[in-house]
């Protein structure tokens, strides 16, 4: 899902709640500068961003069935053999290849 909408939704549900980012701290227990940062600074949907989801009650799988999703899915029944160490194998992939894109998008950039 891509962060800007996960940031709409939760701006969105903060609203209708009237919540502040300091109420957020306190229901999850993550720091305000921490909370701060993943609005402002954000370029992915982090575990942050789905405390905060889980705490308001927004859901990020409603939005996975794009044509996107339905490759990634086709993909992975393409490759798994169907057993669960398989399934663990494919799963640390994604991740690894994730943090490789992410690694790779701060690349050439000063500090």
């Amino acid at each position: 899902m891509n962060v800007n909408v996960v940031l709409q939704r939760i701006r969105q549900a903060m609203a209708e709640k009237n919540l502040k980012q300091i109420d957020i701290s306190r229901g999850t227990g993550i720091p305000q500068p921490t909370l701060s940062r993943s609005f402002s600074q954000a370029a992915k949907v982090t575990p942050t961003h789905r405390k905060i989801c889980k705490y308001l009650g927004i859901s990020l799988t409603e939005d996975m069935g794009g044509a996107g999703a339905q490759a990634l899915h086709q993909a992975v029944l393409d490759a798994w053999d169907g057993t669960e160490r398989h399934a663990q194998a494919l799963a640390n992939l994604v991740r690894a290849a994730a943090r490789a894109s992410a690694a790779s998008s701060t690349w050439g950039k000063s500090s």
